[in-house]
């Protein structure tokens, strides 16, 4: 759940206990600890007894921590993390390998000599359409099921939804969230007594998160927990462990003040976490109309004028994969008889998002190309064909004499 809609998931729930008298279960392999925060949300227990236990019962992997060399944190390059898995591979041959961003992800898998080690190597990352992840992760599960070698390199999105199991895990540190869903990508079925995990720290020239906060501020927290003395990694999965772990974080987001979605309304900075209640908005609303004319306002107009699950940060653009190439082909000739909504219901395996602040330069640089439509205002952008590969998906180098990367 993204951290700014926090506090309005906890007011909504509490509200549909207490008013609409509902009995609410929430079901995740990491329960965050949402009695934590400000706007906290109550909880009466765990359905499931002896909960530590359980853990215990069903552990199928085994944590290594390799951030650190002796007390001091060890940040290595994409170039060693291939050494490392190399060196692995004498003894497990299939072996997933999740990094925080795309770039590491692509690099990783440039390093990897796959001809060396006798081994397919995938990478996967959301420059690819999901109809080309999908056909690339089916394949990745037949070799797995033949036991073959397989490595496969990925980000984040392999760990929730996917049912795949490796023998080795190597996870870029992050929030303990993410590291546990990672786990459970390895030894999944069972296939050993236990699995491999290990956590590495990649450096700054490998892995840039600059501008992934809340990426940093989970590693921050899970590398502070890693350097205490005597701290076992092998209880990452442990009850009190991750709770100990939301207990930091969340005092991040309250300090932060992320939690109750902020944005703005009309030239003013507010939170929309303090509108459930309408409360807020009533106050706002003297406030500002004073001595006028009062009107019917709403604070949860103010909220659904501004609340988006998913920030629309990015634009859709049709790539020419599998089907996807006569999609565009068929918009571009506009000779077509199914409608339009029909069309574009069809092309959704084959888009793949682009931050709008980029879409302008990869236009003039000719890597997209809108598609215009007489008599209708919809707005649909395509990859030239040079510019989207088998191995890594939507290039955005520039194929010419003017090599630039966006």
């Amino acid at each position: 759940m993204p951290v700014k809609c926090l506090s309005l998931f906890n007011k909504a729930i509490n509200f549909l206990k207490e008013v609409g008298h509902c009995s609410i279960l929430l079901c995740t392999a990491t329960q965050p600890a949402l009695g934590d925060l400000k706007a906290n949300l109550k909880i009466d227990g765990e359905i499931i007894q002896d909960l530590s236990q359980r853990q215990e019962d069903f552990k199928r992997v085994k944590f290594t921590d390799l951030t650190r060399q002796g007390i001091q944190e060890h940040p290595i390059s994409s170039q060693e993390l291939a050494e490392l898995i190399t060196y692995k591979f004498n003894d497990s041959q299939r072996i997933l390998v999740i990094l925080n961003t795309i770039g590491a992800v692509n690099q990783l898998a440039e390093n990897l000599d796959s001809g060396q080690l006798n081994c397919k190597v995938y990478a996967l990352t959301t420059r690819m359409c999901a109809a080309h992840r999908q056909k690339l992760i089916n394949e990745i599960k037949d070799r797995l099921a033949q036991k073959l070698p397989t490595i496969c390199v990925s980000t984040p999105l392999i760990e929730a939804g996917v049912d795949i199991s490796f023998e080795t895990v190597y996870r870029s540190v992050c929030g303990l969230d993410s590291i546990v869903q990672a786990a459970g990508r390895c030894n999944r079925n069972g296939e050993r007594d236990r699995g491999d995990v290990y956590l590495v720290l990649l450096n700054k020239d490998s892995e840039k998160l600059d501008k992934l906060r809340e990426i940093k501020w989970g590693q921050k927290i899970v590398l502070n927990m890693l350097a205490q003395k005597d701290f076992d990694p092998d209880s990452l999965l442990q009850t009190k462990v991750i709770n100990n772990y939301f207990d930091h974080f969340y005092q991040e987001i309250d300090q932060s003040e992320l939690s109750g979605y902020p944005t703005s309304d009309e030239g003013r900075d507010i939170h929309l976490a303090d509108y459930i209640e309408g409360k807020q908005a009533s106050r706002d609303y003297l406030q500002q109309n004073s001595g006028s004319e009062l009107k019917a306002f709403s604070g949860s107009e103010t909220i659904a004028k501004h609340f988006e699950v998913i920030d629309q940060e990015t634009v859709s653009v049709l790539v020419p994969y599998g089907k996807g190439s006569d999609l565009i082909a068929l918009l571009n000739s506009q000779n077509y008889q199914d409608s339009l909504s029909e069309i574009f219901k069809e092309a959704q395996p084959y888009l793949v998002n682009v931050f709008k602040n980029m879409l302008r330069g990869l236009i003039e640089k000719e890597v997209v190309y809108p598609i215009e439509f007489p008599f209708s205002d919809r707005e649909v952008y395509a990859v030239r064909d040079s510019y989207y590969q088998e191995e890594s998906g939507l290039n955005y180098q520039i194929k010419n004499s003017e090599s630039m990367i966006f």
